[in-house]
């Protein structure tokens, strides 16, 4: 399958040593260059696009004022390209592809096309098994976020649960605690719901880490995680857990290579 791929910067040195990169990338066609967001816009309603490699800063309108006004319902993957990694927050709240900061490495656009690639493969139906297939392109598949004095991603799959913390929520992953500046309410619109499931109003977590369930009365109940770590159940949420879990079970019969018992 070949990406169909338009590039915006204003910066023709950029353009052009972009276009030499995926030129040496197999599997890659150039469909336009654009100078400015309003170009990019144009592209975007002329052709049927697999990809967009956007630059942020450009004269008139910015790469994410293109995007956001762009019908992105149907339309291509976003990458933004920019020398400031600052801006990453915003670009994966627009749920973009990637974040590739100049100048890029050749490792980092080559692994960028590698998900191109996968997002774009056409499902593969009933041969496939549904626990392993991947998320439709619109959920979120990462965040960015601090780690001490450094900025780095933490991928969706990585998550063992998340919890509410005011206007922020705390990302729970092996261990570490990580807070995004979403409110759990939005987060609970991003993620997948066939691998993350609200059982709280402050508690969202990713199913494939669940090993237990266990019921108290009218109360709602808890989960037992992987790792050891119990998430209080609702009431509220009890129905929406065990419709989602028993379609699960359906599929595969197990939990992370742990048989299910009944509850």
């Amino acid at each position: 399958m070949s990406l169909r791929i338009v590039l915006a910067d204003d910066e023709p040195t950029a353009r052009l040593r972009l276009c030499r990169m995926l030129s040496q990338i197999e599997g890659n066609t150039i469909v336009a260059e654009c100078r400015n967001g309003r170009e990019l816009i144009d592209a975007m309603e002329s052709y049927v696009l697999d990809l967009v490699f956007t630059d942020i800063e450009m004269p008139g309108m910015d790469g994410f004022h293109a995007v956001s006004r762009s019908n992105r319902s149907n339309g291509p993957l976003i990458v933004f390209t920019t020398a400031y990694p600052q801006y990453a927050a915003r670009a994966f709240d627009l749920h973009a592809l990637d974040y590739l900061v100049k100048p890029i490495e050749s490792e980092r656009l080559v692994e960028c096309l590698r998900r191109a690639h996968q997002a774009r493969l056409p499902l593969a139906g009933a041969l496939s098994d549904p626990s392993d297939a991947a998320p439709p392109t619109g959920w979120r598949s990462r965040f960015f976020v601090v780690d001490g004095a450094k900025h780095t991603f933490v991928e969706a799959h990585e998550i063992d649960w998340i919890e509410a913390a005011d206007y922020y929520a705390c990302l729970h992953v092996g261990g570490k605690r990580y807070l995004v500046r979403k409110t759990i309410q939005h987060l609970a619109g991003t993620l997948d719901p066939t691998r993350f499931v609200r059982v709280h109003r402050s508690a969202i977590v990713h199913v494939e880490q669940v090993r237990h369930m266990v019921r108290e009365g009218r109360r709602g109940g808890y989960l037992v995680l992987a790792n050891g770590s119990r998430v209080p159940v609702s009431s509220a949420y009890w129905a929406n857990v065990l419709s989602v879990f028993a379609g699960w079970r359906t599929r595969s019969g197990d939990f992370g290579g742990k048989r299910w018992q009944s509850w």
